[in-house]
């Protein structure tokens, strides 16, 4: 999954202030592609000031009165009206009445980019130069622009923010080279700068007469590049004008009548070749805006992908770290009061049936307390289960003589089978806590069986007892529809069963019965583990 589809998957947000029942989500397809849900506003609510920065809002009043703000403008929405919410707004709402809001709202990706504030305009220009700068190294700008230069029949060059050429300019005159060779730059390029921020093409003209446009290609505001075509005369100097020009550009060293030469070399062309020129300019310069600005957005979103997958990872490896410590809490949990009960015994036996007794009750608890140590957090064949039971018992059965009867009835063939360790121990526990009654002259019966049933090992542990009354059963049945995990409640049945889904991954079972006065039935069913 992808994690979308895991947020498709989710339909409800809540929030402090009501929440959004989703009705349908828009996928990846852009704009055009709507997302709709009924918005809850509860009663003396309100929504925090927040921006809307990628996409467009209409909000339709079902019931209740709500106040909204946008941009600094109030206004209230009533049933049966609606409200728009333009891309890049800052917009808040209240719910001021005693009843709950509910309105329609309906979201429209944008792919607009706003014009940036100055002071934001220069934190952008970093982040696109850095992504137009690494965008250069896998774009061939040489081969657009000589593309271009072959489809227009004029000049074209390609020139940095500062104005420096960022390419090779294609089909320039030779004046214009031996221009820029003597006087170390061109007025197109200052002139370009100049102009930052037009979105259409601009009209320059040099000292000397030559006519070429220039126009922006900006990502977020920024200008990262700039296109100059032309370089031609729209209306040729007469041979007193050339010769007046050429002696102010020519200098000491050079030949007066060859740089007259270069100067009438240069092409001049009809205006309406020019404008058609500057459409296609423009055309141009906006393909490669929209492929900048794809490219600043696409590393944004990897970078936030990266991050999102970065912090995911740390989430489930926090995640799989507390829940081990959860269950190995829970696996090292010994009641207290089991052992200070233990330990009375011991001494009772001390003093009344001598030595033999006592060295029972010792090596049973020893077992114990030694098989919870080694196997805390692992799978134990239900035979050593079975061993540890029996120890516990044999401590019970002194603690109440003649007071229960235990039948153990498990095949051979399910001794093997894999089981956490100290499964059975809390339920055979929860019998004698709470089910054994001790002036009932009916004896107390404990019966621990088990078979296998295709793949899984169903084992069932039941009794005689008092029983469960029925709202505490259903209590309980409830927690274990839910799974709850309340910290300070995971022994006894709902521990048991937390750490069987863990262990088996969600594919173990547990079913209790019970019968008022007549006694109670677990039931097991697992996964067989060989």
């Amino acid at each position: 999954m992808t994690a979308l589809q895991a947020v498709n998957e989710q339909r409800r947000q809540g929030f402090p202030w009501g929440c959004i029942e989703w009705l349908h989500m828009a996928g990846n397809g852009g704009p055009g592609t709507l997302s709709l849900g009924i918005v809850m506003v509860a009663p003396g609510s309100r929504q925090p000031p927040h921006n809307h920065y990628g996409d467009e809002q209409i909000l339709y009043g079902i019931s209740g009165v709500s106040n909204h703000t946008v941009n600094g403008s109030s206004c209230t929405l009533y049933p049966g009206t609606w409200l728009y919410l333009p891309p890049y707004t800052t917009h808040s709402m209240s719910n001021l009445t005693k009843e709950e809001t509910r309105f329609l709202m309906a979201a429209n990706p944008c792919s607009h980019v706003k014009d940036l504030e100055p002071q934001e305009r220069a934190a952008s220009a970093t982040t696109a130069m850095s992504t137009v700068s690494d965008l250069t190294g896998q774009t061939n700008l040489q081969e657009i622009q000589n593309k271009f230069a072959s489809a227009t029949g004029l000049a074209v060059c390609i020139v940095g923010p500062t104005g420096l050429l960022l390419t090779e300019p294609a089909d320039m005159p030779e004046f214009c080279r031996w221009c820029i060779l003597q006087q170390g730059g061109c007025e197109f390029l200052s002139q370009g700068r100049e102009l930052d921020g037009k979105q259409q093409p601009n009209w320059l003209k040099c000292s000397y007469g030559l006519v070429a446009l220039s126009i922006p290609i900006e990502v977020y505001g920024a200008t990262v590049m700039s296109i100059v075509c032309g370089y031609v005369f729209l209306e040729r100097p007469t041979p007193e004008q050339a010769v007046a020009i050429c002696k102010q550009v020519s200098g000491e060293g050079h030949r007066l009548g060859e740089v007259v030469a270069l100067y009438n070399g240069v092409e001049m062309v009809t205006k309406n070749r020019l404008i058609s020129a500057a459409e296609l300019l423009r055309v141009t310069a906006y393909s490669l805006s929209k492929i900048f600005v794809s490219a600043a957005r696409e590393r944004e979103l990897q970078e936030y992908r990266w991050r999102l997958l970065h912090e995911r990872s740390e989430k489930m490896m926090l995640e799989a770290d507390l829940q081990r410590t959860r269950v190995a809490l829970i696996e090292a949990q010994v009641n207290p009061h089991f052992l200070f009960n233990t330990l009375n015994v011991i001494a009772e036996s001390t003093m009344v049936g001598g030595d033999g007794a006592t060295a029972e009750l010792v090596y049973a608890l020893a077992d114990l307390l030694r098989f919870s140590l080694k196997r805390i957090g692992r799978l134990v064949c239900l035979g050593e289960e079975i061993e540890n039971v029996r120890n516990y018992l044999r401590i019970q059965q002194r603690r109440f003589p003649d007071c229960f009867t235990v039948v153990i009835d498990i095949p051979p063939q399910c001794l093997t089978h894999m089981i956490p360790a100290v499964t059975l121990q809390p339920l055979v526990e929860n019998y004698l806590v709470h089910g054994l009654t001790m002036n009932n002259a009916e004896k107390g019966l404990l019966r621990v069986s088990a078979c296998q049933k295709d793949n899984r090992l169903q084992i069932i542990v039941e009794d005689n007892g008092r029983g469960i009354p029925a709202e505490k059963l259903e209590e309980i049945r409830g927690w274990l529809q839910l799974n709850t995990r309340e910290v300070g409640h995971e022994t006894g049945i709902r521990g048991v069963f937390w750490r069987l889904q863990h262990y088996f991954h969600g594919q173990a079972a547990l079913q209790i019965q019970s019968w008022l006065g007549r006694g109670t039935r677990v039931t097991l069913s697992l996964p067989v583990q060989d």
